[in-house]
């Protein structure tokens, strides 16, 4: 996970576990300079495990280039190729609130329906996801809802965008707690920051939230809507707020349950699950003892990876020592070039062993 000012680097196993966590703290000017040598050593430690890596990031991406990144100043960046040339493995690049919104689904064991996951930190963004699959638009722009203007009159104050009355003026942190407020900071220090808040302004963020809540929610008709991300540590008094802005009656529509995000989900949970879907054509679900294998998409890659046809069965997720096999899987998906099956009668007969262990 890529943040301004540092990086989370976590390795996860096939179960969804992290096996190994380390942080990552630089400037502006030492960004890239700092993430090749993080990728690398990596790369020199793990090589020969890696399947896939997914880089998880704040701004728009297509799944190859940071399209445009506002809070790290990039714009048409190729990452996924860079890190590409250093890991030796395919590496998908992820949305961050997409990430959290995947992440989140995965908690559920049959995820139904529409969810709209809104993350408010330093800025404001959302995503959808549908039967637990996220569910981007065709321009790599879903959820981008932060500069749509949503507070009017006087009442509007400025936005970084040069705009007044924009969601993101009104219920990001900054705008909540004060200027100093960071997405570098702990969650007792975030904490700490709202304790002290002007209740005016956080009044002034749940109404302005509770505004585009209330509008996305007539549109989708989502089974519920989780505020993760920073805010979070705003505790219940803010959550109420938020609920209770969009208790107002609406002819037509319905009462939808808004939560907080499970504190339980991992920070890479996301971005490692849709690389693995994205590689290999598979998902875990930490809720289930077997593991459900998502709906496939291919993944635009130059090295033509065909996730579509990389399914495989539920316990090489499940365990460690099918490694191998998992990877000779992905090895022949990214060389594919007809229809012919990706295991070989021997792998087959593997596999329908291990199933029965």
């Amino acid at each position: 996970m890529i943040q301004p000012l540092h990086a989370q680097i976590a390795l996860v196993a096939l179960d969804g576990t992290e096996v190994d966590a380390r942080r990552l703290s630089y400037t502006a000017e030492t960004r890239d300079h700092m993430l090749d040598e993080a990728v690398s050593a990596v790369a020199s430690e793990f090589g020969t495990r890696l399947l896939a890596a997914g880089i998880q990031l704040p701004g728009t991406t297509d799944g190859r280039s940071v399209l445009e990144s506002v809070q790290l100043k990039w714009e048409g960046v190729p990452l996924a190729d860079r890190f590409e040339r250093m890991l030796d493995a395919p590496v998908l690049l992820v949305n961050d609130v997409d990430a959290e919104a995947i992440a989140e689904a995965g908690m559920e064991e049959s995820p139904s329906g529409y969810r709209l996951f809104i993350h408010l930190g330093g800025g404001v963004g959302a995503a959808v996801t549908l039967d637990g699959e996220l569910a981007p638009g065709p321009r790599d722009r879903a959820g981008e809802i932060g500069h749509v203007q949503v507070v009017f009159g006087e009442q509007a104050r400025a936005c970084r965008c040069g705009r007044r009355g924009c969601l993101e003026s009104a219920a990001a942190l900054g705008a909540m707690l004060g200027d100093e407020f960071s997405d570098a900071m702990d969650a007792p220090e975030i904490r700490a920051l709202a304790a002290t808040a002007d209740e005016e302004h956080l009044d002034e963020g749940a109404r302005a939230l509770a505004r585009a809540v209330k509008l996305i929610s007539a549109l989708l008709d989502p089974t519920e809507v989780v505020i993760g991300g920073p805010a979070t540590e705003l505790g219940p008094r803010f959550l109420d707020r938020v609920r209770r802005e969009t208790e107002y009656p609406s002819r037509g529509t319905v009462q939808v349950p808004v939560r907080y995000a499970d504190p339980r989900v991992s920070l890479a949970a996301g971005a490692a699950q849709a690389a693995l879907t994205s590689a290999l054509g598979v998902r875990w679900n930490r809720n289930s003892s077997a593991q459900h294998p998502a709906r496939p998409r291919p993944h635009r890659s130059s090295q033509g990876i065909r996730a579509s046809e990389g399914r495989i069965p539920e316990p090489v997720l499940r365990n460690a020592d099918l490694l191998p096999s998992a990877r000779r899987l992905l090895h022949a998906a990214r060389s594919q070039t007809s229809d012919e099956p990706l295991l070989d009668e021997h792998e087959q007969d593997d596999h329908r062993e291990d199933r029965h262990d």
